[in-house]
């Protein structure tokens, strides 16, 4: 009996171990998530012309967006999350609209942006929400001469941003969302025949890092705790009134990355630490000519870039801010043609761009950062088209982004696998699609994706799909290996246990 038993016990083992081996070497089943939910259009210009919104900005528990209803021109609208429809704000500017479409700055409960109406020009305004509580902050260029403030930028509780009045032209000024602290930090470039010209602000240890020109030295790297006398260019990179024109700054650690050129390298990949003496050229990639680094992105401890040589053309590049670790990823395009890489984000453990392939086709990539890792991740258009993703952003762990699908442009998503990338909305409406010229992009809240759409009923307007939307790597249809297992091993062992009852009870 004992024998018999321990016969049986070891026959049952070995079938689980063959049915575990089975379903390890089973091959995932590819995923139909069906038809993506419907988008809700929020309809603020009712009617077919389209309020042609503004990508919206979440400010505490509502979004900021503009738009233009028919009646009261370029205005700004309030969005409730909870029922998806927009409120006017303020009517600005009476019958006329006051909206500029530069991207605003939120600071607590309040969204900075400029706006204009006749008396005042373009000058700086605010807002919570509320009609009562949106107004000019300050009439920077006084009467209706504007100062048309740009490149707005948070640090803190500080606001920085670019604006001009005839005394001083373009120069850097800050505010604390009053009128007596709305302030010229520095005439960077002294009296009103130049522009200091600040523009690309980043913030580095509590420090802002820009580029500016003093009429002097040309375009270069400067720094501000906010104050005159310490706002102070960091570094003559290209000696002279040229210019070393940094671009594209990036704070990686306790350094900024960025593309500048100087005399004997052109344009090339370079960092700084904020002192004179750290800021140097990372890599003479292209020796010489100049390897023209673009499209800066930081993924963790890395840079990843565009840059483009007289072997690889544009292709990705990646950089931890040492010469030996600026490396090539992947020569996608070999020979003269050009990848042009543009990196979305990060999810799923992997890096998610657009890129053109071999066949010479813009299609959606992923990578690790190795060149093996560095692989198509969805022909969404299969063959020789185009899907052309763009404007893209991460949401928990999805990317979203516009792209063809070879008949219109559609809102799409993606986990970092081809079967978890597929259409996010299904858009309601004859001739729906998504994207415009205007360069409106996809934008990222709690509840959801909003983005821009169009259709013959309604227009250009915004749109919104709940988010997070649910990813399968398994067919719902039938178990998965796992589960598979499980209820082999179920069955087996009720089955060797129904057997070993009937020979005792036979005994």
């Amino acid at each position: 009996m004992k024998g018999r038993y321990g016969t049986m016990r070891r026959a049952l083992s070995a079938l689980a171990i063959l049915a575990l081996a089975m379903s390890a070497a089973a091959p995932a089943r590819a995923v139909d998530p069906g038809p993506p939910p419907t988008a809700t259009v929020i309809e603020i210009a009712i009617g077919t012309t389209g309020s042609n919104p503004t990508t919206p900005f979440a400010v505490g528990s509502w979004l900021f967006v503009g738009a233009d209803d028919g009646t009261h021109g370029y205005e700004p609208y309030k969005i409730d999350p909870a029922t998806h429809t927009a409120t006017l704000i303020k009517d600005i500017h009476p019958s006329g609209g006051s909206l500029w479409s530069s991207d605003p700055v939120v600071i607590g409960s309040t969204i900075y942006f400029p706006a204009y109406e006749p008396v005042h020009g373009w000058e700086l305004w605010k807002s919570d929400g509320t009609e009562a509580g949106t107004v000019m902050v300050k009439d920077i260029s006084v009467g209706a001469d504007s100062s048309g403030p740009q490149f707005l930028y948070a640090m803190g509780s500080t606001l920085y941003f670019a604006a001009y009045d005839p005394d001083h032209r373009i120069e850097l000024w800050k505010s604390d969302g009053t009128e007596a602290g709305t302030v010229l930090v520095k005439d960077i470039s002294p009296g009103s025949e130049a522009d200091g010209a600040p523009q690309g602000f980043v913030n580095l240890g509590g420090m802002l890092y820009f580029s500016a020109q003093d009429g002097s030295h040309g375009i270069e790297l400067w720094k501000s705790d906010g104050t005159e006398a310490g706002t102070i260019m960091v570094k003559d990179i290209e000696v002279g009134e040229d210019g070393g024109n940094p671009t594209g700054l990036t704070v990686l650690g306790n350094q900024i990355l960025f593309a500048a050129q100087d005399t004997g390298h052109g344009n090339e990949l370079w960092k700084s630490d904020g002192t004179e003496a750290g800021t140097v050229m990372v890599k003479d990639i292209e020796v010489g000519a100049g390897s023209f680094p673009s499209q800066l992105k930081r993924i963790g401890d890395e840079v990843f870039f565009q840059a483009i040589t007289s072997t690889a053309g544009y292709e990705l590049w990646k950089s931890d801010g040492t010469e030996a670790g600026t490396v090539l990823v992947r020569n996608t395009v070999p020979g003269d043609g050009h990848a042009f890489p543009v990196v979305f984000g990060q999810v799923g453990g992997v890096i998610v761009l657009s890129s053109y392939g071999p066949a010479g086709d813009n299609e959606l990539w992923k990578s690790d950062g190795t060149e093996a890792g560095t692989m198509l991740l969805k022909d969404i258009v299969e063959g020789p088209g185009s899907s052309y993703p763009y404007a893209a952003t991460v949401h928990g762990s999805t990317v979203y982004f516009l792209s063809y699908d070879g008949s219109t442009y559609q809102l799409w998503q993606s986990d970092g696998t081809a079967d978890g990338t597929h259409s996010a909305a299904t858009l309601p409406g004859t001739n729906a699609q998504v994207g415009c010229e205007c360069n409106r992009h996809v934008a990222s809240y709690s509840d959801g994706i909003y983005f821009p759409m169009t259709s013959d009923e309604t227009g250009w307007e915004l749109a919104f799909v709940s988010a997070p939307l649910p990813l399968t790597n398994r067919d719902s249809t039938v178990w998965s290996s796992l589960s598979f297992t499980l209820a082999l091993l179920a069955a087996l062992t009720a089955a060797a246990g129904l057997a070993l009852r009937l020979r005792m009870a036979q005994r």
